[in-house]
């Protein structure tokens, strides 16, 4: 086993661990990419949709004829939204994910967009509560491709929710958006915990282990998942990071995850490791019960349990996923 200066054991993904590596600086290196900027004059907003902490984003058309969304961006230095426009310019063939069709800049306002294609999309709590079985098996399958797309080209998501899956039911659509905060995954580096929303961190982040990769995505996606299956989040939204892991331990339990930061040689503070181990966690089974009711079937939650596996090592793939049990049904009809 590797370790760094500190003692802290250095996890490399079991899948496309040298992608980057591969494909070389061309392709993951967004410092000195430069992008082109064109002129907003040929579209005109309609509507907004959604507002971010970097961006606010509007239904508009292109030429009066083609909808379109438009990502208008906080003013900040252009530099740091190329990672996003290198990814998404490398994803740009990718199946369920979103495309970018165009960057435009305000030449009177200096204020910088981004132009992607529209996809009509409901709000994700109502359209869960009508999801039957068939419907989460479909929709769960593709964001494992989209997934699965991005992994193989050595990138992390890192903010799967349901706020940045849009799905349009009506034409069976689904696409993976808001590519803000991924990153190029390169084995051994560090990467900064403070990612993701905090309710769909995986424990790996809430103990700061800086040595994560694709497998952070799945965590992610299985609460989503579950999410899907109980029409309900499972799981509170901590004050904080350490807070957060301590409502992870109510699910899962806080010995399991003592002993996953224990195997990192992560060192946990005396009151953490106190407050982990009074959480003996529930488990699915409340909730199977009480509100998985034609959802739940056990191949669905054996899928879920390898999504969200405690350790990030021991997590199911995204490629393995998709050849799981539970999308049986699927490759049958095709």
């Amino acid at each position: 086993m590797t370790t760094d200066r500190n003692g802290v054991i250095i996890s490399v993904s079991r899948v496309y661990g040298n992608v980057n590596d591969i494909k070389g600086p061309e392709w993951y290196d967004h410092r000195t990419y430069q992008p082109r900027w064109n002129s907003p004059d040929k579209y005109y907003l309609l509507k907004k949709v959604g507002r971010g902490k970097y961006s606010t984003v509007f239904k508009a058309l292109h030429d009066k004829k083609k909808e379109v969304a438009i990502k208008i961006l906080v003013p900040l230095d252009p530099k740091r939204y190329l990672r996003e426009i290198k990814i998404l310019n490398n994803l740009a063939d990718g199946p369920n994910i979103v495309k970018l069709v165009d960057l435009v800049r305000d030449p009177m306002t200096g204020i910088y967009s981004f132009i992607s294609e529209w996809v009509e999309f409901y709000d994700w709590r109502s359209l869960y509560m009508s999801f039957t079985i068939d419907d989460i098996r479909l929709y769960m399958y593709k964001l494992l491709v989209a997934l699965d797309y991005s992994h193989s080209n050595g990138i992390m998501h890192r903010d799967i929710k349901p706020q940045n899956i849009a799905i349009d039911k009506d034409r069976k659509r689904l696409r993976l958006l808001d590519w803000g905060l991924a990153d190029f995954y390169h084995p051994r580096q560090k990467y900064n915990s403070h990612v993701a929303t905090r309710i769909f961190k995986p424990p790996e982040l809430l103990i700061n282990y800086p040595y994560y990769d694709y497998s952070m995505d799945m965590w992610s996606t299985g609460l989503t998942f579950s999410i899907m299956m109980f029409k309900k989040i499972v799981m509170e939204c901590g004050e904080n990071d350490a807070d957060q892991l301590l409502k992870v331990a109510d699910l899962v339990g806080g010995e399991g995850i003592i002993e996953y930061a224990e195997s990192l040689h992560v060192q946990l503070d005396d009151e953490t490791l106190s407050n982990l181990r009074a959480r003996k966690g529930t488990g699915w089974n409340n909730y199977i019960r009480k509100y998985g009711k034609g959802t739940c079937p056990p191949e669905a939650v054996d899928l879920l349990n390898r999504m969200m596996a405690i350790d990030h090592r021991e997590r199911i793939t995204a490629k393995e996923a998709m050849k799981h049990p539970f999308f049986k049904p699927l490759r049958t009809t095709k």
